[in-house]
């Protein structure tokens, strides 16, 4: 007697069977992720009222000091109305992690105002490289603690005018 004789194999879903079957695996992803983001709606919106009617309140010298301090600078050092330029050094591997450092510096330091050149920035913020290599003249260069890898230091300079 064979392993494959009448009522000893599982029975074979047909193509048509399994294609009714991912159809509706994928209707239930779908209603899941609505319900998820609807649920997830009031939360956020909650956090965004918050988050605005707190800072709101703060005073003039507390909202001067409210990117640059979070960011670990002096807030004394960068006025809040500054204009500023971002770059990174090509000695950090990942594109992802260098490309996510502008990102960081532009919410961290609002709402100071971030510039396309150097030329055109107050001061300047370059992650693994000292800002003394751009094309514009620099002093009060400061060196931020990084505490993630890759350890190589954020410069922050301000631009000669």
């Amino acid at each position: 007697m064979s392993a494959l004789s009448e009522g000893s194999a599982a029975p074979v879903a047909t193509t048509q069977e399994a294609a009714v079957t991912r159809r509706t695996l994928v209707e239930v992803v779908v209603v899941a992720g609505l319900v998820a983001a609807t649920l997830m709606a009031p939360l956020l919106g909650w956090a965004a009222l918050h988050r605005t009617a707190t800072t709101a309140r703060l005073s003039r010298s507390a909202a001067d000091e409210l990117g640059a301090k979070d960011a670990g600078l002096d807030p004394t050092v960068f006025d809040r109305r500054a204009t500023y330029w971002v770059g990174a050094s090509p000695r950090i591997r990942s594109s992802t992690t260098r490309g996510a450092f502008p990102l960081w510096a532009s919410g961290s330091l609002l709402p100071r105002i971030l510039v396309a050149r150097p030329q055109a920035a107050g001061w300047v913020v370059t992650w693994g490289y000292r800002p003394d290599r751009l094309p514009v003249e620099v002093r009060d260069v400061r060196v931020l603690a990084v505490r993630t890898p890759p350890r190589l230091p954020v410069y922050v300079a301000r631009v000669v005018r």
